[in-house]
């Protein structure tokens, strides 16, 4: 029936060396059957993991320059083994137009299947090769399967209802619940000790507040009592864990407990109090006792050493203990913020188990500032428990340089010191040579000394002068400038980081009239003086939007405004949107733009121009298919094409004295007078939308076209980068359009007889010839 007893240990925690009772709750409450003696060893004052601050509430920290937006495709190659120097790579890249053409085999291949799929389900059946038959039954079974898969598995067996793993985990919960006044149901207020040269007994008050099992002193290995006596005439239940530990079972209320035990034969006694009382008191005969400081049990253990007597009687000596002298492990880690601290963990060497009281001397002006510790005379005393594995304790140390570290000589422990250094601090170290270094929390620096007894440190550290530099950096810029007939709208969206709050001012053309500002979106109510706008710049990253007015139309050179936001930039955007009665002729401005491919393309039709006009298959000069070329290629190059090889196909049926059979002939003069009709429907549809649309310039680069044009420049350093663009009226060009139209009806009248001499040269049309 001892399973039916919730254990608790109601050790106060300043008695155990441990800053506070959360994580014995917390283990309180997971554990049912919760040893003692396992908590003890689970609840170790171990120093949270602290994050460093990078930079000092007032200090000064550069923004540094705008975080670039572009990327570029990156591949990671590696190999299974080893690779010579003299070895080579290749890399072979399929080209856009294979990929492409995989893509159209990859949707072939799928309407292939699909197609197959079909013939497959509403045909007998299809043999393929190597035997293999698959019909419309196989199909129809495949549909009906996947079709009926959602019913046989919506259905549930007809089995009884066994509770699912959670739901028997939330019963064994409720069952062994602890008491609402967990983990301090009971305690044990007061101990007397009485300790002879052949037994100890012991008499404690126990207060419980409600019924619980209490663990009794004592140990399996060392003492441990024969008899438990409740006094006042109660019967309490004594009960006996798998591990031979005697409970008693209090119910609520105040008792008073007896148990006694004999002395084992030994030099030295350890009696561990799984419950340490508040108050003991010890008298002893022929006993050292330790472990006892102002009535109060340091380390969870009494200590009791026999006492041998001289041959005379007349003194008493210690003897010598059986057991491995005390021996400990100091890891000091100390921390260099903006504040100091050090962090101190003492842990167990020897012996394995047993309590042990050090005296630990702390650092030069160390203040201990976590748990309750007993510090006199510049050290700390530390016990631990029979099973405790560590004690661990945070001091504040005062930002003194130099600190000196020295390790004690004949001193019952070891000690590792380790110093993590803040990023605000630059440190030198002398006197013993670095064991290692490596990499803390936020990546600070984190030197590790492992000293010899006797041996010392100096440490010294210096604060380094911050370099001046700007708190304020701009991520991105966009100017969109809309021009109208009258007058232009400009945005100026400006995304910042700044590591301070401060005014800004960003200066705008001269003509500029402001009229809206927005910070995060919001509205503010800020008006330019002399050109110039003063921000208010908040500390992190926020989001300006500036937009101004400026009258006046576009002229032959038209440039975005001339903005300086006084600080560097990073990822500027230009956008330019120009009124449809404007004529684009060419761009300027950073690298990445646009592009007007037209001249380009002039160029290239004046070499053809040029050969066409020595050529001489058809009745034009050079000139004159030059100036054919200019007006189609404004608005459309398939017409030009188009006429092109008309005009060539006749010269070239004029020049050839055709040997050919009847069919053969016919069917080039029936090519010949279509190609005629699409030539000619092709001027009279396309001439309308020369006469009254707008020349095509081909313009293309980031995401520019005919009306909006864009750039992009990398980074600035106060000014922002204009473009400029060249445009004309649109009306030149359609005058000059129509003054083309007027030229080619004109040149068509010349030509057409021309076209009809090369079609019925040889006859119209020959007849079949019988044999």
């Amino acid at each position: 029936q001892f399973n039916q007893y919730q254990l608790y240990d109601f050790a106060h925690p300043a008695e155990r060396g441990v800053a506070g009772d959360e994580q014995m709750l917390k283990e309180m409450r997971r554990t049912t059957m919760a040893e003692p003696a396992a908590l003890e060893q689970s609840i170790v004052a171990a120093p949270p993991t602290r994050t460093f601050a990078r930079y000092a509430p007032n200090a000064i920290v550069q923004a540094g320059p705008g975080i670039p937006s572009w990327q570029w495709n990156s591949h990671a190659l590696s190999w299974s083994g080893p690779v010579d120097g003299a070895q080579t790579m290749q890399l072979i890249v399929m080209p856009r137009w294979l990929v492409s053409a995989l893509r159209v085999v990859e949707v072939f291949l799928l309407l292939l299947f699909a197609a197959w799929l079909a013939a497959e389900i509403f045909a007998r059946s299809w043999k393929l090769p190597g035997g293999l038959r698959i019909g419309r039954q196989q199909v129809a079974a495949a549909i009906l399967f996947v079709a009926a898969a959602p019913l046989l598995s919506a259905g549930r067996p007809a089995l009884a209802d066994i509770p699912d793993p959670e739901l028997l985990q939330q019963l064994q919960q409720r069952l062994t619940e602890p008491p609402d006044c967990a983990p301090r149901c009971a305690e044990i207020v007061e101990s007397s000790v009485v300790v002879d040269a052949d037994a100890i007994a012991m008499r404690l008050t126990v207060h419980a507040y409600d019924a619980v099992a209490v663990p009794l002193p004592g140990s399996r290995e060392g003492w441990r009592p024969d008899a438990v006596v409740a006094g006042a005439n109660k019967a309490l239940a004594v009960l006996r864990s798998a591990d031979g530990r005697l409970y008693v079972e209090v119910p609520a209320g105040r008792h008073s407990v007896t148990v006694r035990g004999p002395v084992p034969d030994a030099d030295s006694l350890e009696i561990p109090f799984p419950t340490p009382p508040r108050v003991i008191a010890v008298r002893s005969e022929g006993w050292l006792v330790s472990g006892i400081k102002d009535r109060r049990l340091l380390s969870g253990s009494l200590q009791l050493t026999r006492l041998r007597t001289e041959d005379d009687g007349s003194t008493a000596v210690r003897w010598e203990s059986s057991r491995f002298p005390a021996f400990a492990r100091i890891e000091r880690e100390v921390e260099l913020d903006l504040d100091w601290r050090v962090q101190t963990t003492v842990r167990r060497v020897a012996p394995v188990e047993g309590a042990i009281t050090l005296e630990i001397p702390l650092l030069d002006g160390e203040t201990i500032v976590s748990g309750e510790f007993a510090v006199r005379d510049g050290r700390v005393l530390v016990s631990m428990g029979p099973r405790q594995q560590a004690v661990s304790w945070t001091s504040n140390l005062p930002r003194r340089s130099p600190l000196t570290l020295t390790s004690e000589r004949g001193a019952s422990w070891h000690e590792v010191w380790h110093f993590a250094i803040g990023n605000i601090w630059h440190v030198d170290f002398d006197g013993i040579p670095e064991t290692a270094a490596g990499g803390g929390p936020g990546n600070v620096r984190v030197a590790r000394f492992n000293p010899r007894a006797g041996e010392s440190l100096t440490l010294t550290a210096v604060r380094p002068e911050a370099i001046a530099g700007s708190t304020l950096a701009f991520d991105s810029v966009d100017v969109t400038v809309k021009h109208g007939a009258r007058s232009s709208d400009t945005k100026l969206k400006l995304a910042y980081r700044s590591t301070r709050g401060t005014q800004h001012v960003v200066r705008l053309p001269p003509e500029a009239e402001v009229t809206g500002v927005a910070i995060d979106g919001r509205p503010q109510t800020l008006r330019a003086e002399n050109a110039e706008i003063s921000l208010p710049i908040l500390p992190g990253e926020h989001s300006v939007e500036i937009d101004w007015r400026t009258s006046g139309s576009m002229g032959l050179v038209t440039s975005t405004p001339a903005v300086d936001i006084g600080a560097p930039a990073s990822n500027i955007e230009l956008r330019l949107e120009k009124p449809r009665e404007r004529w684009l002729l060419a761009t300027s401005g950073p690298k990445l733009g646009p592009a007007v491919l037209y001249w380009s393309e002039l160029a290239v039709l004046a070499l053809f121009a040029f050969i066409l006009g020595r050529i001489g298959l058809a009745p034009l000069r050079g000139w004159q298919w030059l100036l054919l070329g200019l007006g189609f290629s404004t608005f459309s190059w398939p017409a030009l094409g188009i006429v092109a090889a008309w005009l060539l196909a006749c010269g070239v049926r004029e020049k050839w004295r055709p040997e050919v059979d009847w069919w053969r002939f016919n069917l080039i003069q029936v090519l010949i007078g279509g190609l005629t009709v699409v030539a000619l429907l092709m001027i009279v549809a396309t001439l309308p939308s020369g006469l009254l649309g707008t020349p095509d310039m081909h313009v293309a680069g980031h995401n520019s076209m005919n009306h909006a044009l864009g750039w992009f420049a990398d980074r600035s350093e106060s000014a922002v980068p204009t473009a400029s663009v060249v445009t004309l009226p649109l009306w030149i060009y359609k005058a000059l359009i129509l003054a083309w139209a007027l030229w080619l009806s004109f040149a068509l009248l010349r030509w057409l007889p021309w076209v009809w001499q090369c079609f019925s040269s040889e006859g119209y049309w020959r007849s079949r010839q019988r044999g």
